[in-house]
């Protein structure tokens, strides 16, 4: 699926397209909010990785190594229940969990949109990391494009140039050197 990053709804919101059926979510590039919220997320989740990689660790210390699906010699399967559900209901928490952070940051039902078809087919469904970078990945660029336009028109906007036809502005040194002149 592809992002399309559609016209504006206004002069501060930009439609972005999730899906290939018009599903959509809108996206202030003036919060600054977002940007910190996104930034504290990637760091979250890389705490979470490594977090899920620590209780995988654990989880083979605790069955000694044992394989949670063998094959026997008769080309049967045999599966340590206990374990497969023990690490299969740690990982599908995780996904729930960094599901929800996503949810909160984004807002929208957006996973759902992204993931309609798979919502359809299972109201229930949890993206797993698979799909999460997915997500992730195409909306990365999405998100550069978005808040670097914002970026550069701000600076545009703001830049020296524009700010010395309007208005002075005095060095901080030489404000400093008139507040002691007007303290004596």
């Amino acid at each position: 699926m592809a992002y399309s990053i559609g016209s504006k709804i206004n002069e501060k919101l930009i439609r972005v397209e999730v899906n290939d059926v018009g599903d959509y979510i809108v996206l202030n590039p003036a919060d600054a909010s977002f940007t910190t919220r996104y930034a504290a997320f990637l760091k979250w989740l890389e705490a979470k990785e490594k977090e899920l990689e620590t209780v995988a660790a654990e989880n083979d210390k605790k069955y000694e190594g044992r394989k949670m699906i063998s094959e026997n010699e008769d080309g049967t399967l045999d599966i340590d229940v206990d374990q497969y559900s023990e690490l299969v209901n740690i990982y599908a928490t995780a996904y729930k969990e960094i599901t929800e952070q996503l949810e909160e940051l984004f807002g929208q039902d957006v996973l759902k949109k992204y993931f309609r078809i798979c919502y359809e087919v299972n109201p229930d469904f949890i993206p797993d990391m698979d799909y999460i970078g997915d997500f992730l990945e195409e909306m990365a660029p999405v998100l550069n494009e978005i808040y670097d336009a914002h970026f550069e028109k701000v600076k545009g906007r703001y830049s020296r140039n524009r700010r010395g036809k309007n208005t002075k502005v005095t060095p901080i040194s030489e404000a400093v050197k008139v507040e002691e002149k007007g303290e004596e």
